[in-house]
């Protein structure tokens, strides 16, 4: 119970940190970054933003995967959380919804 407890707080700290104290101070430089990055504009821009920016697209979907293969194995030995949604949620809003599939998936019985 405790290690869920703090699991659960600590998930809840990164999830108000990324959402109220991290954003930056000049919203429309970020912005246009992006959008620049998105297009494919990438004259100028430090090659390791870039390269971060790739990732953040190429992980999640490599870990998609290992959900849908995890969330089978486990659903053929009875579970009854499903993986799809949260896999799917992962692919909008990134890392907040995987670890909170690790925590309802431990809470669960699963892992």
């Amino acid at each position: 119970m405790g290690s869920r407890l703090l699991f659960g707080l600590l998930w809840l700290g990164f999830t108000l940190y990324a959402f109220v104290l991290a954003p930056p101070d000049d919203s429309e430089a970020t912005f246009a970054l992006i959008q620049r990055l998105i297009s494919g504009e990438i004259d100028g821009i430090n090659p390791l933003i870039v390269a971060e920016f790739n990732l953040m697209g190429v992980l999640p979907l490599a870990y998609w995967c290992l959900l849908f293969v995890d969330g089978y194995r486990h659903k053929t030995q009875g579970s009854r959380l499903p993986a799809w949604p949260f896999a799917s949620l992962m692919m909008a809003v990134g890392a907040f919804v995987a670890v909170a599939l690790s925590g309802f998936a431990s809470a669960c019985g699963v892992l």
